[in-house]
């Protein structure tokens, strides 16, 4: 008896991690904007939530990342259920980014090996929009 081949799932935040320069920009804006709210300035406005007033699936995440900075996870966990897996994202990010090429390419060659088998990257995008979808029937409020 033959059995398929295991399923390959296409490996996207491995081939983002791979540009570092890109890392760099990402890390850098992150920390502005969690940085900004930490003192309360609000540096993105949400489009959508200003013409809809709905919530974006990611409306309420720089508030959660600012207080799960400050080590307040249930919070975080208040202002978006995603925070941590964003928080791991931005850890992720810097750790790829400041590690010497051989190291570097061995994590890269980890993540895109379970992103490949898992399909995390997509069970994860497709819960975050689930999430958004849900929380925008919940009608308008302050996310």
């Amino acid at each position: 008896m033959r059995f398929p081949a295991p399923m390959r799932f296409p490996a996207p935040i491995a081939s983002v991690l791979r540009e570092r320069a890109v890392c760099i920009g990402v890390a850098a804006t992150g920390l502005v904007l969690v940085l900004g709210n930490a003192f309360g300035l609000s540096l993105w406005t949400c489009v959508f939530h200003e013409v809809t007033g709905l919530p974006c699936p990611g409306c309420g995440l720089t508030r959660g990342m600012t207080a799960f900075a400050r080590g307040d996870v249930q919070q975080a966990l208040q202002w978006h259920p995603f925070t941590p897996v964003f928080a791991f994202g931005a850890v992720l990010t810097v750790v790829v980014t400041v590690l010497p090429a051989p190291k570097r390419a061995k994590l890269l060659e980890v993540i895109a090996h379970i992103e490949a088998r898992t399909g995390i990257t997509f069970v994860l995008l497709i819960a975050l929009f689930a999430f958004g979808i849900w929380r925008m029937t919940q009608g308008p409020g302050d996310f």
